[in-house]
């Protein structure tokens, strides 16, 4: 029964390439089935990992109390749900983690080599839909009964920034040419399709593997550095950038056409100003989520005086709420778990983030990079696709580009 569950886990994770193409909110459901069989074949087999394992993540449990201690003063109705989707998605990640690992090393070539190959065919069906707009403008309509086109591309091509080089460098030693080839058309695409995201993604993987070829410590360093001086200036600088207008004095023509700078300028000037009254704890999980502040005519009253943002200052008045959520991680850190998560999250990311030279960490360097890109200024991280898609793709990265592979 252990070796059948086991095997079930696995299969269900071969279906990463298809949904990744065609419906990448089901990475919730599809990471919670397996992780489900993956921890019954554990426990079966009498191989579930015992707390001492778990010793050497001091900073990813402290983060992660921090974050479950905030639901508590959270201002959003939610926080419960979320803490508890967040508890589970990595309760099944670490389950499908450990499964894997215990594997025989035939068995796992076996799987890695399943897996590469459904995410090789998954890559290149989410490539060939993103452009759709520029040899079938209609088929988001023709689509619609089925599938929100713009929606799933826009998610899965963010998603592909990352997973593309884990993949990417999975095949490099033996495909040199395909994997950059892949990588150049990943860049091609995101920049011709609607994600901002992917395009930023891809910019910021591309840097960060090309600075890890000459360096892997000196690319952490700068990942480091870069992150606490975000969180340190964030506030201020968006406060000061919304007060003097910088968007609309600096920015050219082509970005206010397609980023709303000068609305992303005035919700990130309301989280600044709201995360100061309470810097220090946060307003708690999720409270950035159609967070409506006491004195919101006031802040409304400000949007208006900047250009093409009227109609999102009446909707924000009609809605009684800022925005969907922060748009900006740095600020839905700071606003969320304050500076004590802040500062949290960088020893995380300083636990996590590679440190010595080899051939799969500077790949792993260019999946980091391409993952900040992808959640700087889109999403918000509580967002269940969101979190499962993250967790896939650091799996994804564990059978792809083990740390044990001979350099």
């Amino acid at each position: 029964m252990a070796q059948k569950f086991s095997t079930t886990s696995l299969i269900l994770l071969v279906l990463i390439g298809p949904l990744l193409a065609l419906a990448i909110k089901g990475f919730a459901v599809l990471l919670a089935l397996a992780g489900v069989f993956a921890f019954l074949a554990l426990i079966l087999q009498n191989k579930w990992p015992n707390m001492s394992r778990f010793k050497s993540h001091a900073w990813p449990l402290a983060l992660l109390t921090w974050v479950s201690l905030s639901a508590i003063w959270s201002l959003h109705d939610d926080a419960g749900n979320k803490l508890a989707q967040l508890l589970l998605s990595l309760f099944f990640a670490i389950s499908l983690l450990f499964l894997f690992k215990q594997l025989e090393q035939e068995e796992k070539s076996v799987w890695r080599r399943r897996i590469s190959i459904s995410l090789s065919l998954g890559l290149g069906l989410s490539l060939l839909l993103g452009p759709w707009q520029i040899y079938a403008p209609n088929l988001a309509d023709a689509l619609s009964p089925v599938l929100e086109l713009l929606r799933q591309v826009n998610r899965s091509l963010t998603i592909v920034a990352i997973l593309v080089f884990i993949y990417a460098g999975s095949i490099v030693q033996r495909r040199p040419r395909i994997a950059f080839a892949l990588l150049a058309v990943s860049t091609a695409v995101a920049f011709y399709s609607e994600s901002q995201s992917a395009a930023l993604a891809m910019t910021l993987g591309w840097l960060a593997l090309g600075l890890a070829h000459f360096s892997v410590k000196v690319t952490r360093f700068l990942i480091l550095a870069s992150f606490a001086l975000s969180l340190l200036f964030m506030a201020p600088f968006s406060i000061r950038a919304f007060e003097e207008k910088w968007s609309t004095t600096y920015l050219p023509q082509a970005i206010h056409n397609s980023a709303a700078p000068n609305i992303r300028s005035w919700i990130y000037y309301v989280y600044s100003k709201e995360f100061l009254s309470k810097s220090l704890f946060g307003h708690g999980l999720q409270s950035s989520r159609n967070f409506n502040p006491e004195n919101l005519e006031a802040y409304v009253s400000e949007c208006r005086k900047m250009s093409r943002s009227y109609g999102h200052c009446t909707s924000a008045i009609k809605n009684q709420t800022v925005a969907a959520h922060a748009h900006n991680l740095l600020l839905q850190i700071l606003f969320e778990l304050g500076i004590i998560g802040g500062i949290l999250c960088l020893f995380v990311l300083g636990k996590w983030l590679p440190s010595q030279q080899s051939k799969a960490n500077i790949w792993r360097m260019g999946a980091w990079g391409a993952g900040m890109g992808t959640l700087m200024f889109s999403y918000n991280f509580w967002q269940s696709w969101l979190m499962a898609s993250l967790l896939i793709c650091a799996l994804s990265a564990a059978i792809l580009l083990p740390s044990n592979t001979a350099e």
